[in-house]
């Protein structure tokens, strides 16, 4: 998962940096708003970075199937989730806090930043905790 998280992290910066507009990113974020990105103007570095990390997505999206794993609670989740953000919430206010795409996207360059804040923040909690907050962040659906 840690791995995971710090790939998501270099992915999302590298993204930015091809287009400091944050259009590329944004659409690699929230490509339903506008279409996916345009992978021809991507640089080659880009492209090589995610075919090399692509045996580690596969890897995390099958790790642990079936295996029992000892969770915290959707309340201690929370918890540490508003703890390890804060300092996001006080840098972005309202904006930060947003999960409609279609808003996102009329600061584009904001939500890239923001999206790469957040695995930051994520990625300097201790290991256990990033782990499960990096799980809590990407799952589809959450126990109450």
């Amino acid at each position: 998962m840690i791995n995971y998280g710090k790939m998501r992290l270099e992915f999302l910066q590298k993204a930015l940096a091809q287009d400091t507009s944050g259009d590329f990113c944004f659409r690699v974020l929230h490509p339903e708003v506008s279409g996916p990105p345009d992978m021809k103007k991507a640089s080659a570095g880009y492209r090589d970075f995610i075919i090399g990390n692509r045996a580690l997505l596969d890897l995390v999206n099958s790790a642990g199937e079936g295996a029992p794993v000892a969770h915290y609670s959707a309340d201690e989740i929370q918890s540490l989730f508003s703890a390890q953000i804060q300092g996001s919430v006080d840098k972005y206010g309202d904006s930060f806090l947003t999960d409609d795409p279609y808003v996102l996207a009329e600061d584009k360059l904001q939500t890239c930043q923001m999206e790469i804040d957040l695995m930051a923040d994520v990625l300097r909690a201790p290991p256990r905790e990033s782990a499960e907050l990096i799980r809590y962040v990407f799952a589809d659906e959450w126990p109450e």
